[in-house]
């Protein structure tokens, strides 16, 4: 979200400002879910509760240690993840 304001005066002084909020232009929204999509991670999800992922490929193959370089939880907050394939209708 971007911050807008406008000027209110006489002759364009800026005696009050008005300001507000705006959502992102809506293609630049698509194109961020699109790349966050194209680039989703696989977990495989147990519930351990110990914090660590285990990510997999695409044809199913484990990381090269197993967990994500020893990542955990917080590593993801900014990614796109998924647990089960989706059904191709």
């Amino acid at each position: 979200m971007t911050r807008k304001c406008k000027c209110h005066g006489i002759s364009g002084s800026c005696q009050f400002k008005t300001c507000w909020y705006v959502s992102p232009d809506f293609r630049l929204v698509g194109t961020l879910l699109k790349e966050k999509f194209s680039s989703a991670i696989f977990v495989n999800s147990q519930n351990k509760n110990n914090g660590v992922f285990n990510p997999r490929t695409e044809n199913g193959a484990r990381g090269s240690s197993g967990v994500f370089g020893g990542a955990r939880r917080l590593s993801l907050s900014r990614e796109l993840v998924y647990f089960e394939k989706s059904p191709d209708f």
